[in-house]
C-alpha cells in the first residue's frame, strides 16, 4: 500500500512539505542563493528605514492637521447645478461633507499621505487643498496655492527619497552577499584559476577607444568631425536641450496672442 492511498489528516500535512522542494534548487543555484541571502540580511536595514519613514510621515501628518484641519469640507448639494464652490456652510441645502482624503486627525492624515505617496491621483488631492477655505466656508478655486508646496515636498522627501532608500539597502546587502559568496568559492580555486579570473576582470574593465578606420578627406567633413569631437560639443547640445524644455514649459493654456 502506497503512502498516497492513505487518507489521514497528519499524512496530508506531511504532503505539504513537498512545497519546500524549491529550496533545494536555491541551495544549488549560486545567483538565486545570493538574492535570497541579500533579501534576508536586508530585513534589519529595511526595518530601520521603515522607522525613519514612519517618523517623517508623522511629522508631515501633524503639519497637515495643523494647516488643513476643518478646511476640507464642502456642500454636497442635491442640485448638481449649484456645485460645491463658493457655498458656505450656513447656505448649504444638502449635506456638509469632508473629502475622503482629509486632515481632520492624524490617522486620516496618514491615510491621505499614503494615497499621495502612491502617486495615484495626487494632483486632484493637492487641488482639493489649494481650493480649501475656512472651516465654515466652502471651497474656492485657487484660494490657497501655497499648499502645493506641502504636497510637493512630501512627494520629494516622503515618497521618492525613502523609496530609493529601500532599494539602496537591498542593493548594498546584495553586493555584500555576492562578495561573501565569491570569497567562499575562492577557497576551492587553484592559483592558476585565480590568475585567469583576474585577467578576465581586467579585460572586462578596459574600455577600448573607438578609432575611425579612415579620416575624411573633404575639408568640410574634417571641420564637422573636429567640431563633433571637440570637448564643448556635448555641453552646448545639452544647453540647447535645456533651453528647449524651458521654452516648452513656458507655454500655458489661455495665453494671449502677444505672449
Amino acid at each position: 500500500m502506497s503512502l498516497a492511498a492513505v487518507d489521514l489528516p497528519f499524512i496530508r500535512i506531511l504532503r505539504l512539505l513537498r512545497t519546500l522542494r524549491p529550496l533545494r534548487f536555491i541551495s544549488h543555484n549560486v545567483n538565486l542563493k545570493i538574492v535570497v541571502i541579500a533579501l534576508l540580511e536586508s530585513l534589519g536595514g529595511i526595518f530601520n528605514v521603515v522607522i525613519v519613514v514612519f517618523l517623517v510621515w508623522i511629522m508631515f501628518a501633524i503639519l497637515g492637521v495643523s494647516l488643513l484641519r476643518g478646511r476640507m469640507g464642502y456642500c454636497d448639494s442635491f442640485n448638481p447645478e449649484v456645485g460645491k464652490f463658493g457655498v458656505p456652510r450656513n447656505e448649504c441645502f444638502g449635506k456638509w461633507r469632508n473629502y475622503d482624503t482629509n486632515f481632520e486627525n492624524v490617522y486620516q492624515a496618514m491615510m491621505t499621505l499614503f494615497v499621495v505617496s502612491s502617486l495615484e491621483g495626487w494632483p486632484e488631492i493637492m487641488y482639493e487643498a489649494i481650493d480649501s477655505a475656512t472651516e465654515d466656508q466652502g471651497p474656492t478655486r485657487g484660494n490657497s496655492p501655497a499648499f502645493a508646496i506641502y504636497y510637493i515636498l512630501f512627494i520629494l522627501i516622503g515618497s521618492f527619497f525613502f523609496v530609493n532608500l529601500f532599494v539602496g539597502v537591498i542593493f548594498y546587502e546584495f553586493n555584500k552577499a555576492r562578495k561573501n559568496e565569491e570569497k567562499k568559492n575562492s577557497f576551492f580555486r587553484t592559483p592558476e584559476q585565480e590568475k585567469w579570473i583576474t585577467i578576465c576582470k581586467m579585460i572586462l574593465k578596459q574600455k577600448p577607444k573607438d578609432v575611425t578606420p579612415y579620416a575624411p578627406k573633404n575639408r568640410f567633413s574634417k571641420f564637422v568631425r573636429r567640431v563633433i569631437e571637440g570637448k564643448w560639443f556635448d555641453p552646448i547640445i545639452m544647453i540647447c536641450i535645456v533651453l528647449n524644455i524651458i521654452l516648452m514649459a513656458m507655454a500655458f493654456e489661455g495665453s494671449s496672442q502677444k505672449y
